[in-house]
């Protein structure tokens, strides 16, 4: 099963399988481990547009295992098998929807090697892996962002920042170890073999983005400089009992000025005469 309740957290656990057929299975392995490969420091982007995550916006990511597995002296290894989750078997056939990895005969020597230690880099579609808690990179932002709004930061405030944000990838791999004349041919349950499994919780980094859709803030109109008084908003002036009105409603009306015309007389003048002197 690909799917259960998944390891312990922070720790790679490894785990002895043995079966009715594996009498010897404590015999015949001396190591099977399945480990982080140095520093993994490029992060995860979740897109956000402007009131939750959205989805992954990284598609794929690289990840850095190492593989060891060494048979006891006079056996060899059978068959490997590495993949995303914590039911790796080597007797399975690999489920298509989940990421996984299977050494060819030639790694593995065509049945000839004890140990096998290698590098493993895959770069690996993020829809392929599974996340401890089978909680999704979406959700692990979403959390953080309802927990930032539980303690008290706004749905824009917190939106309008990144976020780094932990998160863990499973991994686990199952290695199957027989006597050499079977080592050469395909693996059988049937004939006498031991097998080892080994788990890996993968620490990864996400950066819940920023919204790109920025809330402008409310700014207010400046009179002074536009001259515009037509944009003042009104003061409002309430009574009780009374519902609000504007000044500009409750100020009298400039009374009309009425002009009434005004009745010219004529100017009558006596002409002056002048008399001689």
């Amino acid at each position: 099963m690909k799917i259960n309740t998944i390891l312990l957290a922070g720790i790679a656990v490894t785990a002895m399988t043995a079966t009715p057929n594996s009498a010897f299975a404590k015999d015949w392995i001396d190591k099977v481990e399945l480990t982080k490969d140095g520093v993994d420091i490029k992060e995860i982007e979740i897109a956000s547009d402007g009131n939750s995550y959205t989805g992954i916006k990284t598609k794929d990511h690289r990840f850095a295992l190492a593989i060891k597995v060494e048979a006891k002296s006079g056996k060899r290894i059978w068959d490997v098998t590495v993949e995303s989750g914590d039911g790796a078997d080597a007797f399975e056939a690999p489920d298509p929807q989940f990421w996984s990895y299977q050494p060819n005969k030639t790694t593995l020597g065509s049945g000839n090697n004890r140990t096998l230690n290698m590098q493993l880099s895959p770069t690996i579609d993020l829809d392929k892996v599974i996340w401890i808690g089978l909680i999704s990179p979406t959700g692990l932002c979403q959390s953080n962002l309802e927990e930032k709004m539980q303690q008290g930061k706004s749905r824009a405030s917190v939106l309008s920042q990144d976020w780094v944000v932990p998160a863990r990838v499973s991994f686990s791999m199952n290695a199957v170890v027989t006597r050499p004349d079977l080592a050469t041919t395909i693996p059988d349950i049937s004939k006498p073999y031991s097998s080892e499994s080994s788990s890996l919780v993968y620490p990864v980094s996400l950066r819940c983005l920023a919204s790109k859709i920025a809330t402008a803030p409310h700014s207010s109109v400046n009179t002074r400089k536009t001259g515009d008084r037509s944009k003042i908003p009104a003061r409002t002036n309430a009574a009780p009992g009374n519902s609000a009105q504007s000044d500009r409603e409750i100020l009298p009306a400039r009374p009309k000025i009425v002009r009434k015309p005004v009745k010219v007389v004529p100017r009558v003048t006596t002409p002056r005469v002048r008399t001689p002197d």
